[in-house]
């Protein structure tokens, strides 16, 4: 009988969310000191938490809004597949991040919100 593979650190952050990229995910690994290849069980649960709260703070960060691809000819247009973020998606990924660094006592990136004033 063949050996299961181990459920992997950079499959576990993938499952979090379709949103987060390749890139961010060498990001996340890199500022944790993660092998990809690391297995979940071998993982402190500290260590998985805190892996999973810098995933939760980047999708926070995302624009509000989506992807889609539309097509559009003469009078008809489709639109098929594609993502949409919410600014309540992004508050819940925030509170996410902030209730696993606090958990740990780590801390928590602050959001500033930035008012532009037309004058």
């Amino acid at each position: 009988m063949g050996e299961e593979s181990a459920y992997t650190i950079k499959e576990y952050l993938q499952d979090i969310s379709p949103l987060l990229t390749e890139g961010v995910l060498r990001v996340i690994l890199a500022k944790r000191h993660l092998s990809p290849d690391t297995p979940t069980e071998d993982m402190e649960d500290r260590e998985l938490d805190l892996a999973e709260a810098e995933a939760y703070y980047h999708l926070s960060n995302l624009p509000v809004g989506g992807a889609t691809n539309k097509e559009v000819d003469g009078s008809w247009s489709s639109t098929t597949g594609g993502w949409t973020v919410s600014g309540a998606n992004l508050s819940e990924w925030y509170r996410k991040y902030a209730a696993l660094r606090e958990k740990w006592g780590e801390e928590v990136i602050t959001k500033r919100k930035i008012r532009i004033i037309n004058l």
